[in-house]
């Protein structure tokens, strides 16, 4: 109770010190603990000093509530005083990789965008990446927070993002396929991948093909160039271009009518016969036939729904 009622009247270095030991002694329960890193406000009296070795002890507990109150009292403490980034940087780092493997929600997956976005602004974007790629390829859960840090880090310096997301689909583990189903039904602006990091890396490894087509989200009618380099170097009947095809044919969600959404990309679809390479007309033809079959099935089937029910 009264490390709480330090929290509400404010804080002193003597109290902190107090309250630190009652930290690594184990005396204080979860909901305590949490409360501790409600708000990093009550902290701003305390001298710099004092508030690392505070932090510090918050992250050497056993507890995911530890990591998470020292990242929160890390990103206010930052935000009240922008100079204490550098050297705060550590221990917020620190603060994001023991919460990375672990589902998190409400402010605590907030913090975590904030703390992430800090230490991107700190050249870090290419572990912030990594991170978000370490909770992207944890179990289903709330995930938000991952993918704004890892579209932060990109926007920062895609290479270093591109780099760390390679080398996270490389595995060949549960986690690397869970990562590759995110990125599939990821239904957020896309990511400007390089394409000349994303081709090399991808070389002529089919596998890594059907990866590189599965994650491309293109977000203007053009053919995405990732896209066109792997219809020219695998073929346009390859299990890589039969990959590009159920990315067309996915919806970004819930559509009122995929006879329409056949319609559409049908129309983006025969923009690429005049495309100068052989290859990919001979792709854009099929593409455009498959989707012509598609429309006129979902078209059947809609209409077949409407006399029934009258909608």
């Amino acid at each position: 109770m009264l490390a709480l009622a330090v929290v509400e009247l404010g804080a002193t270095d003597e109290c902190i010190a107090w309250i630190q030991s009652a930290v690594q002694g184990g005396l204080l329960d979860e909901a305590c603990i949490l409360e501790l890193g409600r708000s990093g406000r009550w902290l701003h009296p305390v001298s710099d000093a004092v508030f690392e070795a505070f932090a510090g002890a918050l992250l050497g507990g056993a507890w995911i509530e530890h990591a998470a109150a020292a990242l929160k009292v890390l990103v206010d403490r930052i935000e009240d005083r922008p100079e204490r980034a550098a050297p705060l940087r550590a221990l917020l780092l620190r603060a994001l990789e023991r919460l990375a493997p672990h589902r998190v929600h409400g402010m605590t997956g907030h913090s975590w965008e904030l703390g992430a976005r800090l230490l991107i602004e700190q050249a870090e974007a290419a572990r912030v990446a990594e991170l978000a790629l370490v909770a992207l390829s944890q179990p289903p859960g709330a995930k938000e927070h991952a993918w704004a840090a890892l579209h932060a880090a990109a926007a920062r310096d895609a290479r270093a993002a591109w780099g760390a997301v390679a080398a996270a689909l490389d595995r060949r583990d549960l986690a690397a396929g869970r990562l590759r189903m995110a990125f599939m039904f990821h239904h957020r602006s896309s990511f400007a991948w390089p394409a000349e990091d994303v081709l090399a890396w991808v070389g002529h490894d089919a596998r890594r093909g059907r990866t590189a087509a599965a994650i491309v989200r293109p977000s203007v009618p053009d053919l995405d160039p990732i896209w066109r380099a792997l219809v020219q170097r695998f073929g346009p009947r390859s299990s890589v271009a039969e990959e590009i095809i159920a990315r067309v044919h996915s919806t970004d969600g819930a559509v009122a009518s995929l006879a329409e959404h056949d319609a559409e990309q049908r129309e983006r679809a025969r923009a690429w016969l005049t495309d100068p390479d052989p290859l990919v007309r001979a792709f854009a033809e099929r593409l455009v036939e498959l989707l012509t079959q598609s429309h006129e099935q979902h078209a059947a089937d809609e209409e077949d729904e409407r006399r029934r029910w009258g909608t």
